[in-house]
């Protein structure tokens, strides 16, 4: 019989600021020599991360520390609890869980610490251009995107919650060259490679999804008053008249089809 394995020895450690000495971070690792250099040198948008590249900004780098050892499989339950205990003494943990291998839903005490620690924060230029360039680097997998659909598929969202992105939303300002990058994303531009081209499936399968959808009275007043006194230029008005033609062609073709 072959013998058994050992199972490794985790080591709880913090990350702290090297300044102040304030806990900012809890961690378990098996490697402590690696882990801090993962750390530092691991570019993922999070508040931990913010805060590292924050400081490596400006020269420096967090402070490490093991907090204590444990067998493998009391990692979880330890982390859990030293994680509690900082929280409840104050510290401003940058930990999106609490602890353990992670939950999906952080409890409403969480959820306020993170918010309160998120709220006033200014991202940099830079931090923004850093956070879009690892975002746009990472893709989702053929299965991920089918689980993500199925989970969003059918999904209605609360009066409450529709309140809430309207808020959220209102006196946002959408500078010049957002704008541009948006228009550039979804115009085809010709002797380019710029711009959405929809497949002929994707059109159908739009055109399927807009089918007896109806607006509401409130909507279509929002609508009307958005478009008061505004003045399409004439590169729009064609491009309007041309999707109009080509919305009224297929339309024509449908109906030749049926009655065939």
């Amino acid at each position: 019989m072959a013998p058994e394995m050992a199972l490794p020895t985790m080591y709880i450690y913090a990350l702290c600021d090297p300044e102040t000495k304030e806990v900012r971070y809890i961690g378990v690792t098996k490697h402590p020599k690696h882990r801090l250099a993962q750390h530092i040198n691991r570019r993922v948008p999070s508040h931990k991360g913010n805060w590292i590249q924050s400081l490596r900004a400006r020269g420096l780098e967090p402070g490490f520390s093991i907090i204590t050892a444990v067998v493998f499989a009391d990692w979880e339950r330890a982390e859990r609890e030293i994680i509690r205990q900082y929280r409840e003494s104050g510290a401003r943990l940058t930990n999106a869980t609490e602890g353990g291998r992670g939950m999906l839903n952080p409890t409403p005490e969480t959820r306020e610490k993170l918010s309160r620690t998120s709220k006033g924060r200014i991202i940099s230029e830079d931090g923004k251009r850093r956070i879009s360039e690892a975002r746009s680097k990472t893709k989702a997998s053929e299965e991920t995107r089918q689980k993500l659909s199925a989970v969003h598929k059918g999904k209605l969202l609360s009066d409450e919650t529709k309140r809430k992105m309207s808020e959220a939303r209102t006196g946002r300002i959408v500078s010049p060259e957002t704008r541009r990058k948006i228009s550039d994303a979804h115009i085809g531009m010709q002797g380019s490679n710029k711009g959405t081209h929809h497949s002929e499936e994707t059109k159908r399968k739009m055109s399927e999804a807009a089918k007896g959808r109806r607006l509401s009275d409130v909507t279509r007043q929002k609508l009307s008053e958005s478009h008061k006194g505004q003045i399409s230029s004439e590169e729009t008005l064609r491009r309007r008249s041309a999707s109009l033609k080509e919305a009224w062609r297929l339309r024509k073709d449908r109906s030749a089809e049926k009655s065939a």
